[in-house]
């Protein structure tokens, strides 16, 4: 999950957990951790704000949008249509 590639063994270290952590919450909050690590240890800003727009079916579970418009699917759920 680095796509800008930032060199630091305990960002790593963070993104690794975060990758693994099956609970949402948990792994919130070691984002949250990575991001104050990146933010403390160089200096970034955002150049664009983007904004996208997707359908979703009622019946996908699971799915939440992100800035990067990476959606991962092993959290996500299809559920049968109702009738």
């Amino acid at each position: 999950m680095n796509y800008g590639r930032h060199k630091d063994p305990a960002y790593d270290t963070l993104l690794k957990q975060a990758d693994a952590e099956p609970n949402l919450e948990a792994r919130a909050k070691l984002l949250s951790t990575a991001e104050a690590s990146i933010l403390k240890s160089c200096s970034i800003m955002p150049e664009i704000f983007g904004s996208y727009h997707r359908l979703v079916r009622s019946t996908v579970g699971g799915y939440t949008d992100n800035f990067l418009n990476i959606h991962r699917v092993r959290y996500m759920t299809i559920a049968a249509p109702k009738n």
